[in-house]
C-alpha cells in the first residue's frame, strides 16, 4: 500500500549524525523480529505534523538533546509484523491489544539501541516510557523550534513504516 509522503527537505550533516543510529537501530530490529530484509528511503526533514498510517508509537526524549522518536504502521502491516513476531493469530489491526504492545515494543528497542549507539555523545539522551496511539489522519505536534527528521523504510521492497525523530538541544 502506497503511503502519501509528507512535505520534507534535504538533511545537513548535523541531522545525519543523529538520524543514522535510529536508522541502524529500526532496521536491525526489524530484520533480527521478523526475520525479513529491510531497507529505507534517504531521511529528509519533516515539515508538517502528518503521521502515517493507522498506528504510531512514540517514545520522549530527554537530555542534552530533547524530543521524541515515533514509529508509524499501517495497521495491516503492524498486525502482520507483530503475529509474525510472536507466533499468535491476530485480528483488529490497531485496535488489537498485542498489536498495539508490540508496537510500542518496536519503538522502545529501536530508541534503546540509538540511546546505547549515542551515549556520551553530544546526543546524549534517557527515553521515556512508549505510548501509542491509534486512529486515520493523525497528527503529532512538536515543540516550537523542534526539528524532525523522518525515514521511511521497505519490507519486501514495499512501503512498511515511518521512524520521526523530533528534537532540539536542551535549553
Amino acid at each position: 500500500m502506497a503511503e502519501e509522503k509528507t512535505e520534507t527537505e534535504p538533511l545537513n550533516e548535523i541531522d545525519n549524525r543523529l538520524i543514522t543510529p535510529f536508522m541502524n537501530a529500526a532496521a536491525r530490529v526489524f530484520e533480527m523480529m521478523l526475520k525479513t530484509k529491510v531497507s529505507n528511503e534517504p531521511p529528509r526533514i519533516k515539515k508538517d505534523s502528518k503521521l502515517m498510517g493507522q498506528i504510531t508509537a512514540f517514545i520522549g526524549l530527554s537530555g542534552t538533546l530533547h524530543g521524541s522518536a515515533s514509529i508509524s504502521f499501517s495497521g495491516e502491516f503492524a498486525q502482520n509484523a507483530i503475529a509474525k513476531m510472536t507466533g499468535m493469530q491476530l485480528e483488529g489491526g490497531a485496535e488489537n491489544e498485542f498489536v498495539r504492545d508490540g508496537v510500542g515494543e518496536f519503538i522502545n528497542m529501536i530508541a534503546g539501541q540509538a540511546k546505547t549507539a549515542l551515549a556520551g555523545s553530544k546526543y546524549d539522551f534517557d527515553i521515556s516510557l512508549p505510548a501509542i496511539m491509534w486512529g486515520d489522519d493523525m497528527e503529532l505536534f512538536k515543540q516550537s523550534g523542534a526539528t524532525t527528521i523522518t525515514v521511511d523504510f521497505n519490507v519486501d521492497d514495499e512501503y512498511a513504516f515511518s521512524l520521526d525523530v523530533s528534537y532540539h538541544p536542551a535549553d
